[in-house]
């Protein structure tokens, strides 16, 4: 991308080249970055000098690789070979600043789970509006603590010999019946359905960052046509609560469950945890990705809305941006149309009987890029 100077006003100094090739060039074949996943089966075998008895050397139940039935594709966001429509990932419109350098492009986006292109738009837009809610909870509720990020692990005598869907909603039902004993009164469900075999982690890392692979190491193992060889079958849950938990000693000696507590997360980090949450969360027959349990829920938190159109300014000067598509052929920047965003603006407040005045203000603003 050249340079862009306030004083030379023509597009063709502002707008990068929209010719180059989506997606990861240089790594093999990754799935998730525009390029398309093979279907074949990788090994199952545990890796050399991996240690009996453990579960990808992050559990703490006994060997369970027998329970990873080589299914031909992952569960997670991007499992689809194939994009949703021919245009995913294409771009859409530039919303470009005429006072700096500053452009935005605007993806064509069918924001569906499966989609290869799309999955992470769809997680982004997951994230913002888990983000607000919660936010919107904690004003509204006058919470002083932020959430804690804890991932709870099931026996697992409970799913021995199910499919992955079937192990999935097995551990999302079985949490259901023993959270309020964690004590937790408020949180987000996530159900992840694999974890790393023993020193995968380490090599998925580093592969990743040897083919400079944009992403985690999850979302490189799951874009290897061999992801078995990364990953196998362990569901758990993944959980932002508000509550006093339970040590987890006690909790596993009650329930079965054991649960390790990641620590606090402040408001400003809501969105990238969620979103990194949502990469690799079980989403092939689910409905639901993120959930909402307890205070969290529609039904003890609601909200009211409003629904405008904004003039959406640029970051770096506050200039309103401009809305190009690749069509157009503006000779100055000045002359094309203002971008506009539409912005919905929700207010939260805590159901309750007997709850009198007007409810606790919070401003969520969720926004939604116009392309009409």
């Amino acid at each position: 991308m050249e340079i862009y100077h306030p004083q030379d006003k023509s597009l063709s100094s502002v707008l990068p080249d929209t010719s180059l090739p989506r997606g990861l060039s240089s790594a093999p074949a990754p799935h998730g970055g525009g390029a398309p996943r093979g279907g074949a089966e990788g090994g199952a075998g545990a890796p050399p000098g991996a240690e009996p008895g453990r579960a990808g050397g992050e559990g703490v139940y006994p060997d369970v690789y027998a329970n990873n039935l080589l299914e031909s594709s992952h569960h997670c966001p991007g499992h689809n070979n194939e994009p949703t429509r021919s245009s995913c990932g294409d771009l859409h419109h530039w919303e470009v600043c005429p006072e700096c350098q500053f452009a935005k492009a605007i993806m064509d986006s069918c924001y569906a789970t499966g989609c290869p292109e799309c999955w992470p738009r769809w997680a982004a837009r997951a994230a913002e509006r888990g983000a607000d809610r919660i936010r919107g909870y904690m004003k509204a509720s006058a919470i002083p603590h932020h959430p804690a990020h804890i991932d709870a692990s099931l026996p697992p005598a409970t799913y021995q010999g199910m499919t992955t869907g079937d192990a999935c909603r097995e551990a999302l039902a079985g949490f259901s019946k023993v959270v309020k004993r964690m004590g937790a009164h408020a949180l987000t469900v996530t159900v992840h359905p694999y974890r790393f075999r023993p020193g995968m982690r380490e090599r998925a890392k580093d592969e990743a960052k040897a083919f400079g692979f944009d992403g985690n190491a999850y979302r490189w193992a799951l874009s290897r046509e061999g992801w078995h060889e990364y990953l196998y079958l362990s569901p758990h849950i993944h959980a932002l609560t508000f509550g006093y938990l339970k040590a987890s000693d006690d909790f596993y000696t009650k329930t079965g469950w054991r649960y390790t507590n990641h620590g606090q997360v402040p408001p400003e980090k809501l969105e990238e945890v969620l979103y990194y949450l949502l990469g690799h969360a079980w989403v092939l027959g689910n409905a639901k990705a993120l959930r909402y349990w307890g205070g969290l829920s529609t039904r003890r938190l609601g909200f009211t809305e409003t629904r405008e159109y904004q003039v959406v300014e640029c970051p770096t000067c506050s200039t309103p941006l401009r809305k190009i598509l690749p069509t157009d052929n503006y000779q100055f920047i000045e002359n094309a149309p203002e971008a506009m965003h539409y912005v919905i603006l929700r207010q939260y407040f805590i159901r309750a009987k007997g709850a009198s005045g007007p409810p606790t203000l919070c401003i969520c603003p969720e926004v939604v890029p116009e392309k009409s």
